[in-house]
Order: C-alpha cells, then structure tokens, then sequence
C-alpha cells in the first residue's frame, strides 16, 4: 500500500493528538488515540451516543458503560490491549449516509497483519465509533515462485 497505513488520513496517531471528529477516520482516530491514552472521558467522547442501541448484541454492554462512563479499568485495559498498535488504513465506501466502516491494522511477525474494521457514525458532533467488527488475520503468503527469471520462463 502506497506510503503505508494511514497514509493520506486525516489525523495524527499518536496518543495526544487533539481529536478531529470531522471525517470517520478522524473519529476512529480519536477512538484508538483515547484507547492507547487509556483515557475514559475521550473514549466516551469518541463513541456514538447511540452504539449502545446500534452495535451488535456482544457490543451492546461494553459501549453502554463507554458511553455512561462506567467502563471498569479492567475491561478498558482489555480493550486498550487488544488496540495496541493499530492504525488507519483506508475508510471503505458508505453503505448508508451515517455509516461508514474504517479499516484498521497493524502488522504481525511473519509479514502478515491483523486487520478489523471500526463502524463510524454521523452525529451531530461529529463522526463517532459505533461498533467494531470482527478480527481478521492476513498471514503472509509463502513464495511458490521458481525464483528469479529476469522475466523469462
């Protein structure tokens, strides 16, 4: 991928950057960055006030104490933990008008990468994580080639 993960997203990824909630991976941003800072109130802030209605029914509990502010330090470690390390790396195409998916990834040893994609959504604050999909894990593709031919076969 041309200029690696993140390239060309608006936002900064580190953990002190001011969050920008005009884009869905600004907002996603956002989300990670208050996930690595392991701050509640940023985290909150970055969470869709309706993704406790909205995400899928093994979300539902997670991001009501996210949005009510009574996520334990336990589960926000969890949670900081299994966020580690990824980035942004390309917002998919809008399949609604107030929803759009966010792919995010890190690498893995080997030379593959662990990829999700973070459902954001349209409030009027802002764009906001509403839902988190499932983790996928790329792994590298071994080299079946034949080695170098100079293009010749």
């Amino acid at each position: 991928m041309p200029g690696g993960p993140g390239a060309g997203m608006p936002g900064g990824q580190g953990a002190d950057v001011a969050a920008n909630f005009h884009t869905p991976a600004g907002g996603v941003t956002a989300f990670l960055n208050a996930l690595k800072a392991r701050d509640k109130d940023r985290l909150t802030e970055a969470t869709a006030r309706r993704a406790p209605t909205e995400a899928v029914e093994k979300h539902k509990k997670i991001f009501s104490e996210i949005v009510e502010g009574t996520i334990s330090d336990e589960d926000l470690d969890e949670i900081s933990k299994s966020f580690d390390g990824f980035k942004v790396m390309y917002q998919l195409n809008a399949k609604s008008t107030a929803r759009i998916g966010v792919v995010v990834g890190k690498p893995t040893t080997g030379g593959g990468h662990l990829q999700r994609t973070i459902v954001a959504r349209r409030e009027k604050e802002g764009w906001k994580v509403v839902d988190i999909e499932d983790l996928y894990n790329f792994k590298a593709m071994p080299n079946f080639g034949r080695g170098r031919t100079n293009g010749r076969r």
